[in-house]
C-alpha cells in the first residue's frame, strides 16, 4: 500500500529536520528582517525536497504519498505556502494528485520525458499556429495560475533554444504586452501620487476668464471617453494593473522553486538598470537541444 508521509513506514521522513529548516528558525530567531527570504518558496521548496529525497516514486500506487497537512506541520508552515509549491510541482509532474491534500510522489527521474512533451507541444503549437492549423484540443487535462505559467515559461527555454532571457521578456510572451503596460502604468501612478502631494496652485476660480482675440481658434470642445469595466483605486491603479502585478509576482515566486530544483537561476535580481534587467538562466543538467533528442527509453535518475 503507499505510504504516507510522517508515518512509520517512511523512515525518510521520521525526525528528519532538513538542514534549511534549521537555519531558517535560526535566522528567525537572530533577525525578524530575514525572516522573509528564509520563508521565500524557494528555500521552503529546497526543505520539501529534502524530506523526499529518498522516497519510492509512486506511479502504481505502491511508494510515497505527499500529505499536504502533515507535511505543514513538520516544516512549520502553513498549508496555502506548500500548495503553492505543490501546484508548481504538480506542473512538472513531480507530484500527481490523488484527492484533496493528498498527492502520490513521483520524484524528479523523469523530468527529461515530460520537458521533452512540454517542449514537443510548444513546438507543434508554433507550427500549427503559423500556418493556420491550429486548434485547441478539447480533451487536453486544462492547466491554470501557476500551474500553466510554470510550463509556458519553461517552454520558453525549451523551444526557442535560449539559454538565458530577461524576466520582462518571459513576462511579454506569457502574459502579452499588457505586462509591461502594467509596470509603465504603475510608475505612472507613482508619479501621480508625487504630484499629488505637491499639486501646483489654481487659478484663481473668481477671476475671469481670458479668452483668445480670435474665437475661431479655439479647441474643439474634447467628448468625454466612455468608462470602461475597468475599476480604479484611490491611488490610480487599476484592477487590471492589480491582477498583472500578481501574475508578475507569481512568476518570481515560480522562478524560486524551478531555482531550487535546479532547472534555472535567477540574476541580477532587484536590478533598476536598463542594461541589468533581472533575468532567469537555464541550469538544468540537459540543455533544450539535448532535451529535444532525449529518447522515450531513456533511463530515469533523481537529480535531487
Amino acid at each position: 500500500s503507499a505510504q504516507r508521509a510522517g508515518s512509520a513506514s517512511m523512515p525518510y521522513l521520521n525526525g528528519r529536520v532538513p538542514q534549511q529548516q534549521q537555519q531558517q528558525q535560526q535566522q528567525e530567531a537572530e533577525s525578524a528582517a530575514n525572516s522573509r527570504k528564509d520563508k521565500s518558496l524557494g528555500v521552503l521548496c529546497t526543505s520539501f525536497m529534502e524530506l523526499y529525497k529518498d522516497a519510492p516514486p509512486n506511479r502504481d500506487d505502491n511508494g510515497a504519498v505527499v500529505e499536504i497537512v502533515e507535511v505543514a506541520e513538520h516544516l512549520g508552515v502553513k498549508r496555502r505556502r506548500i500548495y503553492d509549491i505543490i501546484n508548481i510541482l504538480e506542473s512538472i509532474d513531480i507530484v500527481a494528485r490523488v484527492r484533496k491534500n493528498t498527492y502520490r510522489w513521483h520524484g524528479t527521474g523523469d523530468l527529461p520525458k515530460f520537458f521533452a512533451k512540454l517542449q514537443r507541444d510548444a513546438i507543434d503549437e508554433q507550427t500549427r499556429k503559423a500556418n493556420g492549423t491550429w486548434v485547441e484540443d478539447p480533451d487536453k487535462p486544462k492547466t491554470k495560475g501557476m500551474a500553466t505559467t510554470c510550463q509556458k515559461l519553461l517552454q520558453i527555454f525549451l523551444s526557442t533554444g535560449k539559454l538565458d532571457f530577461t524576466l520582462a521578456y518571459a513576462a511579454d510572451i506569457i502574459m502579452g504586452p499588457a505586462a509591461q503596460a502594467a509596470e509603465e502604468a504603475a510608475r505612472a501612478a507613482a508619479a501621480a501620487q508625487a504630484a499629488a502631494r505637491n499639486p501646483i496652485p489654481l487659478p484663481d476660480p473668481l477671476a475671469p476668464p481670458t479668452l483668445p482675440d480670435d474665437p475661431v481658434s479655439l479647441p474643439p470642445m474634447e467628448v468625454p471617453a466612455i468608462a470602461d469595466s475597468t475599476t480604479t483605486s484611490n491611488n490610480g491603479t487599476t484592477t487590471t494593473q492589480k491582477a498583472m502585478k500578481t501574475k508578475v509576482r507569481r512568476m518570481y515566486d515560480i522562478a524560486n522553486v524551478l531555482q531550487a530544483l535546479g532547472v534555472l537561476t535567477k540574476y541580477n535580481v532587484g536590478s533598476t538598470s536598463q542594461n541589468n534587467k533581472p533575468s532567469l538562466k537555464w541550469t538544468f543538467y540537459l540543455k533544450p537541444d539535448e532535451i529535444a533528442q532525449y529518447g522515450a527509453s531513456a533511463q530515469s535518475t533523481n537529480i535531487i
